[in-house]
């Protein structure tokens, strides 16, 4: 279950978004989240802006918080300051975005992401995006794979706004078996420690 605070727990990642306020953190208990009301646009006006979302109690094993996209194109939308730690992303099926796309200052950490067709998106006008401490395995051998994937999507040739993204301490795996590790077009993209 999702919660907001220890005093009201939430079935789905929609249903806490909607119950937020600016600068809220919305907490994840261990488990396996699924369908479409958990995979969300937090970038939308819909939602308070400066959201984070994070593992709890916080570990180093994402797998235990794991939102699984049932080979289907779901994925989930950070922007305006959103965060998310701590979190596996699995099973997204998406040849357009990465389970999680990313732009307008928001940072992911401390993730893994296992069984995607794509990893990370970062789109058009993203500025001071932050990818760090995530490990994508691209050895995909699930029904959500069924082109080359990418593990981290880097395009803003399309917007006249130059999108910039800074990846620190990210591990690529399987590349070799099945896409691509980053793949860029436009905008400025800052790499340390990537493996």
């Amino acid at each position: 279950m999702l919660f907001r605070s220890e005093r009201s727990a939430c079935k789905t990642l929609q249903y806490a978004a909607k119950q937020a306020e600016d600068l809220d953190r919305i907490n994840v208990l261990t488990g396996v989240y699924t369908g479409t009301d958990n995979f969300i646009d937090l970038s939308s006006s819909t939602y308070a802006n400066n959201l984070s979302i994070a593992a709890y109690p916080f570990t180093t094993t994402p797998s235990k918080y794991v939102f699984d996209a049932q080979a289907e194109t779901r994925r989930l939308s950070l922007g305006v300051g959103n965060s998310i730690r701590g979190i596996e992303f699995r099973g997204s099926s998406s040849t357009s975005y990465g389970v999680v796309y990313l732009k307008d200052n928001a940072v992911i950490s401390d993730c893994t992401f296992v069984d995607n067709n794509r990893a990370i998106s970062i789109y058009y006008s993203a500025y001071d995006v932050v990818i760090s401490n995530v490990n994508i395995d691209l050895a995909c051998e699930s029904a959500a794979c069924t082109t080359p994937g990418y593990a981290i999507y880097f395009d803003s040739n399309a917007n006249s706004l130059k999108a910039t993204a800074r990846i620190v301490g990210v591990t690529i795996k399987g590349v070799d078996k099945k896409g691509y590790g980053i793949y860029m077009n436009g905008g400025t993209l800052s790499v340390e420690g990537l493996d």
